[in-house]
């Protein structure tokens, strides 16, 4: 885990801001995870008390909830598009946004509305783009429901996925399973169908998911 140092404000300012909480915690925890990331180690890393740091946040939960809020600040629906082509593309955005802090994953879902403006701002667009396609008023929470596990699941899979070859071209590069000496042969279906987990592959097959919901929310009932 990387040593823990303190900041060095580049305004000159003295007063110490939630700005500045926020962004030494950001950093804390793209260095180290979660476990590097405790009201402690971020007093220090700002040269202060643990104390000082509740004048500006109420916990650790509060407090990535703020980072959460920073990390999707500029996920946005664009203007132009259908409602579809829209959402589609909020989603990705999202998706984007969080791959690389897979740890608010958990702090979306367990948030109820004790969650930051830009957080309520993508729910809220999700909804009302939602609400311009021909889902019936009263599964549009449902089918919101469906795409944010959908996306969070995705973004869980892609955070942690370890960028593999097809297992046709695995079969091609070793004659037998390296874990139990199986011959890979054996295994027809992952050779015809086996997934190649690449950074486009996987955000492609995101796409292909999303779609996918959307195509079986848009059939009638």
């Amino acid at each position: 885990m990387p040593a823990t140092r303190p900041l060095q404000p580049s305004t000159g300012r003295t007063t110490l801001t939630r700005d500045d909480v926020v962004a030494a915690a950001t950093r804390l925890l793209d260095e180290g995870g979660i476990e590097a990331l405790s009201m402690r180690r971020l007093a220090t890393a700002l040269g202060t008390g643990a104390s000082t740091l509740y004048w500006h946040v109420r916990d650790k939960d509060q407090l990535l909830a703020l980072i959460l809020d920073d990390t999707i600040a500029e996920v946005l629906a664009p203007s132009d598009g259908t409602w579809r082509e829209r959402l589609v593309a909020l989603l990705e955005a999202a998706r984007l946004a969080l791959v690389p802090r897979p740890v608010l994953v958990p702090v979306i879902l367990r948030a109820r509305w004790d969650i930051g403006h830009h957080a309520l701002r993508v729910a809220d667009s999700a909804l009302g783009l939602l609400s311009e396609s021909s889902i019936a008023p009263e599964h549009i929470a449902d089918a919101y429901f469906l795409l944010l596990h959908y996306t969070m699941g995705a973004v869980e899979a892609e955070a942690h996925a370890r960028w593999n070859a097809t297992y046709a071209q695995e079969a091609q590069r070793q004659e037998v399973s390296p874990v139990d000496g199986t011959p890979l042969d054996e295994y027809d279906n992952l050779l015809s169908h086996g997934p190649e987990t690449t950074p486009a592959n996987m955000a492609e097959r995101f796409r292909f998911g999303v779609n996918t919901i959307l195509d079986g929310l848009a059939r009638p009932t």
